[in-house]
């Protein structure tokens, strides 16, 4: 079935309890490196056939934009975070360097489009992790090593502190953000690896406990850096886990090897939990055998795997007292591991594979906490020849409501010889799959079949809100999507609005649906004039002959495999016997941006005397304020205001009455002058006005209505009112700025509403340049007074703004005296005469009398606007 997405090469479709799925292949890439997901934005870096490390997004299930190509020596992008509204990442870029190293990365900023990429620190940067508005982040230089470095969002990047004085480098590593302020293990001669903390400051980078005492380390590092700062392995670091109000690591303090502990952000609050392996081997696996540890929170407590002498590694769950600190279960019992390599929480249960022996292998199990509870919950691999039970599932990843992850299967398979006497032999092949469960035991779904590939390939599982992302191992590497195919049909047409009594109507409907369905077109409310005459798939003819004016109101139907959705819309059919009246228009100040002058001109072109009419001339409000109206001449024409909904206005020129005849114009040039401005004479943006056609001439205007006293429509089109947004930039920042360099100050918007929708696009404008395209914003501004206007657009293209007033105010640190008197007498001070500033009001002023012998400092009393005060 044909699908209106040109992105897709293939489509497979499959069904879960009446609910479809869709699998699209996804081409353009070779050889597809990492993907990562924030929201509904996914990352990839990837070979595209032109060179590696190559930078591309897909959002909202959109196609692939290329961010930024590499070349052939090129790492790609990493480390993805999101701070006000923008993405931050590492580019490895090793071209330069004329052979490839995992240090070589670049700290980067966009928003999401390629033009907006740009690079903050060159060279060196790994392990970032945002705080707050501040980037931090390792780096290295030639002065100092690798040390910590931090970039505040709007500033510059700049080395926080040198922790390793000199070339030697701190390592900085295991970046974690904790209640304000990062948290790493850096190393410095006098101390080994210890923990760290720091809030951006030199003063407030501090080593927060030195758990091993001595040079000896507390944190393990394994790898070596060469001198040209490429790795033999690369370091083994990993993020603290939060829980309860603490973070919670992996460390040895030269007594117990390595065991569990947790810290509140305090030296005295920095413990260790429990000692779990008295033995002094490390915590996670038997001695000279390291990985990082896996740990995660769930139902309020922190389960990790851990290793003992009598159980070997197996899950554990803490409370974070040493009493609460026990073994869940020794799934595979005696001194043998389980082999948990990750947990993951879905449906109340946490997930994660395990084996309890050769005989079942590592298959995919769960606990809800208890040991009783702690169970095996499917055991794929079951073949009876495969000696090695295991299935090793693997990338278990939560999407849509269900949990999706790899695992390996065997088929069997036939052999036989084509000779006498024909025997036949079993045997079995293995093919790792994508599968899919909802939590019920013996109900596993199986989506996609990878091939027959090594069992431990990654798959790159990586879910995004619009969709399920994974790579396999064929030919291209193909880069493939699965999401529901819940999406409900669309119309594509648009309906003429517009119809004249004895004349036919017609109106060619089309519609289509996403996930490729066929669509069938139905009335749900249509008048007995007209006819829906259904076509092919998503196709239908919608015509007749109007006997009456009038508006009437259309419903009709698009459906597909249970999804409907409705398109509404009115027909306004016009009166035939008065086809010549005419209206038109032009707005007398046009070139005024805070006054309307809307002329007004109805002309009749035929036979027929016209009388007895309303003409409304239809505006919108910015920030639904309320218009004034001014009658200028003659003053005995009924015009008048109504306010139609919140922010939508009608001018109403009442002419009952009155009489146009054949062949002639009402009023004159000099009649029907009227004026819409607001009290307090702010901008008029007549962009929003509907009926105002923008023109400094009388041009024909058929967005100004003409009725009968009746309400029969006469002459053109009345809109579709789409309320105006309100945009609230805040209020107005007063700032005193100490160092004269400016200050970075927070702006927000999110005040701002759309009465009857949605807000689609934020702007932050200062000097005419776009700063942020976000509800809330940071930004650096100079000293002085700064004018920035929020303009916020809702999804029906209405537009309103609103002025911010951010003035920096220098700060005086001398202010200028005039002594009034220069007569000395010993024992007394002079008479000064001093004014104080506004802005420093209420600040501590000294004044510092040099005297000739010794210089004599006392504070003067002051107040805002003080002329002349004496001291």
């Amino acid at each position: 079935m044909l699908r209106k997405i040109l992105l897709v090469l293939s489509i497979f479709t499959f069904q879960i309890d009446a609910k479809r799925y869709v699998i699209d292949d996804i081409p353009g890439l070779r050889r597809i490196d990492s993907l990562y997901s924030i929201g509904n934005t996914l990352f990839i870096n990837a070979q595209d056939g032109i060179s590696e490390g190559s930078f591309y997004t897909i959002t909202n299930g959109g196609p692939l934009t290329l961010i930024k190509h590499g070349d052939y020596k090129t790492g790609g992008p990493s480390e993805f975070f999101e701070v006000n509204g923008k993405f931050y990442y590492a580019y490895n870029d090793v071209s330069r360097l004329g052979h490839w190293t995992s240090l070589y990365n670049s700290l980067w900023v966009f928003d999401g489009t390629p033009q907006s990429s740009q690079k903050l620190a060159d060279e060196l940067v790994s392990e970032i992790r945002p705080v707050g508005n501040t980037i931090f982040f390792r780096k290295m230089d030639d002065a100092n090593g690798f040390e910590l470095w931090a970039y505040p969002v709007g500033g510059s990047s700049h080395m926080v502190k040198d922790i390793s004085a000199g070339t030697p480098s701190s390592h900085p590593g295991n970046l974690t953000s904790f209640n304000g302020k990062v948290f790493f293990t850096a190393t410095t001669p006098e101390t080994g690896f210890e923990l760290w903390t720091s809030d951006g400051t030199p003063n407030g980078t501090r080593l927060l406990k030195d758990i091993n005492p001595g040079t000896r380390s507390a944190f393990r590092a394994a790898g070596v850096i060469w001198s040209d700062y490429t790795y033999e392995m690369q370091l083994d670091y990993y993020s603290f886990v939060e829980y309860n109000g603490e973070f919670y690591f992996v460390a040895q303090d030269g007594v117990h090897g390595q065991e569990l502990w947790k810290s509140n952000g305090t030296e005295e609050g920095t413990v260790m939990v429990k000692d779990i392996n008295p033995s002094g081997d490390a915590l996670f696996a038997p001695s000279g055998y390291y990985y990082k540890p896996v740990m995660t929170v769930f139902k309020n407590k922190l389960y990790f795997v851990a290793y003992d002498p009598d159980h070997g590694a197996e899950l554990w769950c803490t409370d974070g007292t040493e009493a609460g600190t026990q073994l869940v279960k020794d799934i595979n019992p005696g001194v043998g591991s389980s082999q948990i390599t990750e947990l993951k929480e879905y449906n109340g249960y946490l997930y994660f594979p395990a084996t309890s022996g050769p005989d079942e292998g590592v298959e995919l199990w769960r606990t809800d906490g208890t040991t009783w509870g702690t169970v095996l919950f499917e055991d794929i691999m079951n073949h009876p020849l495969r000696s090695d039970k295991s299935s090793f599932p693997r990338e278990l990843t939560v999407y849509d409501g269900r949990l999706y992850f790899a695992a390996v299967t065997a088929l069997d398979r036939e052999f036989c010889y084509d000779d006498p006497p024909y025997d036949c032999f079993p045997y079995f092949l293995e093919f790792c799959y994508l599968y899919s469960t909802d939590g019920t035991q013996g109900n596993l779904e199986k989506h996609y079949d990878f091939g027959s590939v090594y069992y431990l390939q990654k798959y790159l599982l990586t879910a995004t809100s619009n969709g399920l992302y994974f790579k396999s191992y064929d030919a291209n590497q193909l880069l493939h999507r699965l999401y529901p195919a819940d999406n409900p049909p669309q119309f594509a047409s648009n309906p003429p609005r517009e119809g004249v009594v004895g004349t036919e109507w017609a109106y060619d409907v089309d519609a289509f649906d996403p996930d490729g369905q066929e669509v069938t077109i139905s009335a749900v409310s249509i008048p007995s004039w007209l006819t829906l005459q259904p076509d092919v798939n998503g196709t239908a003819s919608l015509y007749g002959t109007p006997t009456a004016p009038g508006e009437y109101t259309i419903i009709l139907s698009a459906s597909a495999d249970g999804l409907s959705t409705e398109q509404t819309f009115t027909i306004y059919v016009k009166q035939r016997r008065i086809i010549s009246l005419e209206v038109y228009n032009y707005d007398e100040q046009m070139y005024n941006q805070n006054f309307s002058v809307p002329r007004v001109t109805l002309v009749n072109n035929g036979p027929d005397t016209v009388t007895d009419v309303v003409v409304e001339y239809y505006f919108q409000t910015e920030n639904n304020k309320v218009p004034v109206l001014q009658v200028f001449h003659p003053q005995t024409e009924n015009i008048y205001l109504i306010n139609v909904t919140a922010g939508v206005y009608k001018l109403v020129f009442n002419y009952i009455g009155k009489i146009i005849p054949p062949y002639s114009s009402y009023p004159d040039n000099s009649g029907a002058v009227v004026g819409l401005s607001y009290a307090d004479w702010s901008t008029w943006n007549k962009y929003n006005d509907y009926s105002n056609n923008l023109q400094y001439s009388s041009t024909l205007n058929e967005k100004i209505c003409v009725y009968t006293m009746d309400g029969i429509l006469l002459f053109g089109t009345p809109p579709e009112f789409n309320s105006l947004p309100f945009a609230d930039a805040g209020m107005d920042i007063n700032i005193i700025d100490p160092q004269g360099a400016g200050e970075t100050v927070s702006l927000n918007g999110s005040r701002s509403y759309d009465p009857d929708g949605t807000i689609v696009k934020y702007e932050w404008l200062y000097n005419g340049i776009v700063i942020g395209t976000t509800d809330k914003i940071t930004y650096h501004f100079p000293t002085g007074a700064n004018t920035v206007t929020l303009r916020v657009t809702d999804s029906k293209g209405g537009t309103a703004t609103d002025i911010v007033m951010v003035n920096i105010m220098p700060y005086g640190t001398n202010i200028p005296f005039t002594l009034s008197s220069s007569v000395y007498s010993q024992g007394q001070f002079p008479v000064i005469s001093y004014t104080v500033p506004p802005h420093i009001a209420g600040k501590n002023i000294v004044c510092h009398i040099q005297r000739e012998w010794d210089t004599v400092v006392y504070p003067l009393p002051n107040s805002a606007g003080a002329q002349n005060k004496q001291a």
